[in-house]
């Protein structure tokens, strides 16, 4: 789904909900908050989220999704246990209509979702959070999931994909030597101890 489709699949939504006199809110997580909120990717394969009235956004979503020829399910909650029990307090306006408000995760919270995760198709969304947030170290970053989540639920390769992430980050921003560095780090690297005669 592009952010094009997603758009207008929430304002069939909210029309529908219109129709039967309902509101609903809906929070959106995962590659939907990226696109939406960030335009950190092009589509995503469904949207992430929690949302109220969750029978009825259920039930319409399908409507939706066959006028659109979009899947069944293209939007879920599969990803609810992955969402913090602390609120988040800065989420990101989308669509705000009388009868369906969307709003995406904030940079924080979709940084910890992500490392939370820590799988392999996250790291460009975590890479991408990081240089937002301005954040410049691992942990920096590991700050922000742990005030979301218990040390418990926090895996060790989070920490292993935040080393591999800065360590890069080093090495891209680490300058080129000059000529002359170059040749005397030669010289070094090669036991002389300085100018040969």
């Amino acid at each position: 789904m592009t952010k094009e489709t997603i758009i207008k699949a929430f304002k069939r939504l909210s029309d529908l909900l219109g129709e039967q006199e309902k509101q609903a809110e809906v929070y959106v997580v995962g590659g939907g908050a990226m696109i939406l909120a960030y335009n950190a990717r092009t589509t995503t394969k469904d949207i992430d989220a929690i949302f109220t009235n969750k029978e009825i956004i259920y039930k319409i979503s399908k409507q939706v999704a066959a006028e659109m020829e979009l899947d069944d399910y293209w939007i879920n909650d599969a990803a609810k246990s992955f969402i913090p029990a602390k609120k988040d307090e800065n989420p990101i306006p989308i669509i705000d209509e009388k009868n369906l408000k969307v709003m995406a995760a904030s940079e924080e919270y979709m940084l910890g979702m992500k490392l939370l995760a820590s799988r392999m198709e996250d790291k460009p969304d975590i890479e991408f959070l990081i240089d937002r947030l301005n954040i410049k170290s691992a942990e920096e970053a590991l700050y922000i999931i742990r005030d979301l989540y218990p040390d418990k639920l926090i895996q060790p390769k989070t920490k292993y994909v935040l080393e591999e992430i800065f360590s890069q980050k080093i090495e891209k921003e680490t300058p080129e030597p000059d000529a002359f560095t170059k040749d005397l780090q030669n010289r070094l690297g090669n036991g002389r101890g300085g100018w040969g005669r």
